[in-house]
């Protein structure tokens, strides 16, 4: 794939409900229900501080994530769907 997020972005494929593994998490908890999961496809370099060193980011390519619903932009690149999302809207990592 020929996309490099910029900055502090991560690109993600969403996963259907039916390519969730079981992770053992409480599907009770209101937060996780607005949840959505799915794998870093790529990631930015992270952000850059005022004295211009860059802070990588904690996730990287392959990761299996929670994130918040709802945000980012939707893409379609090489046909496939994806979302850019900001890594702050990462709640954890799966696995």
């Amino acid at each position: 794939m020929d996309f490099q997020p910029m900055h502090d972005r991560v690109l993600v494929r969403p996963m259907k409900a039916s390519e969730h593994p079981a992770c053992g998490l409480n599907d009770g908890d209101s937060d996780l229900q607005d949840a959505q999961e799915g794998r870093i496809v790529a990631t930015g370099n992270g952000l850059r501080d005022e004295e211009g060193m860059v802070s990588p980011l904690d996730v990287k390519a392959g990761d299996h994530i929670l994130y918040s619903q709802g945000v980012g932009s939707q893409v379609q690149i090489g046909g496939i769907n994806l979302v850019i999302i900001k890594e702050a809207d990462v709640l954890g990592t799966i696995g």
